[in-house]
């Protein structure tokens, strides 16, 4: 055995910080679906737009990372957000003096209530009592539910825990198994420290891509 000869891939030390994460992060990976889009849109007061995810399994709770600049006194707080499953139940959080007419899930955490432009985060939870389930089309809606409200501009990233691809159509993804992985990274990184983050992500991705393209070299 040549005792110079390198490894092709740092596989042991990538496996070990592995190890080290899911110290970190014990239990707090459940292995639950999520399901993760995203929208952005100019809204004045009353106005709404909405768009469609193809899902199926019941949506337990969501994630919700906001991008906000709005004129005015108009604050985060004041956009409302529904949420139609394809059993017909609906539920809408948020807003101000306005709504959708749905059942109401509750409000934006207090400190969406500013003014302030910027990044809101919130985590919506205990969803499971409305039985928002089905597959096919889920309906999401956002309105700037202040009617004397300034058109505001909106971005924003939900992660819907607890719905699946149950019914969409199977799409040819080489990378569908690293990316399902590199979600669950997400989750749990922030729990680390930034330099192990750093080395434990490149070497991830490196050995994914160099796996990845072995399997695509010509003969």
């Amino acid at each position: 055995m040549d005792m110079n000869r390198m490894p092709s891939h740092p596989r042991p030390l990538a496996a070990i910080l592995g190890l080290v994460a899911c110290f970190f992060v014990a239990g707090a990976a459940q292995g639950q679906d999520t399901l993760s889009t995203t929208w952005a849109g100019n809204l004045g007061g009353g106005a709404s737009e909405g768009f469609q995810v193809t899902a199926g399994c019941a949506l337990q709770s969501f994630d919700i990372v906001l991008d906000i600049t709005a004129p005015g006194s108009n604050w985060a707080g004041d956009m409302a957000m529904a949420v139609t499953a394809p059993n017909g139940n609906r539920i809408e959080i948020g807003g101000y003096n306005l709504g959708f007419g749905y059942v109401e899930a509750g409000p934006w955490p207090s400190s969406w209530n500013t003014s302030a432009d910027g990044i809101f985060t919130a985590s919506i939870t205990d969803l499971a009592q409305y039985e928002l389930a089905g597959a096919g089309c889920w309906l999401v809606e956002i309105m700037n539910a202040w009617n004397t409200g300034a058109v505001s501009e909106y971005a924003l990233s939900l992660d819907l825990i607890g719905l699946c691809d149950e019914g969409c159509p199977r799409l040819h993804r080489p990378w569908r198994p690293q990316l399902q992985r590199l979600r669950f990274v997400r989750r749990w990184q922030l729990h680390l420290p930034a330099t192990l983050r750093r080395i434990y992500l490149g070497l991830y991705l490196w050995t994914a891509r160099n796996d990845h393209f072995r399997g695509h070299q010509p003969r």
